[in-house]
């Protein structure tokens, strides 16, 4: 049972790395939801960020599975 235990930090760890990760990226990069304002590094930048949240969360997930 300790191995089921380790599995499920690790996994909550890489959610948190991962989404935090990915929180940084978007208030480094400021990207703009709508407008005039989008350019095509917005478009790049808000999806590098949109993958690591997303990993992110499949590991948070992956972490509350008994």
């Amino acid at each position: 049972m300790k191995i089921k235990s380790t599995k499920k930090k690790v996994a909550e760890w890489l959610g948190y790395v991962f989404c935090e990760i990915s929180f940084l990226w978007f208030e480094k990069f400021d990207v703009p939801y709508r407008g005039k304002d989008w350019r095509w590094y917005h478009r790049i930048a808000y999806f590098i960020g949109g993958k690591f949240y997303s990993i992110g969360c499949y590991f948070y997930d992956a972490g509350m599975k008994d």
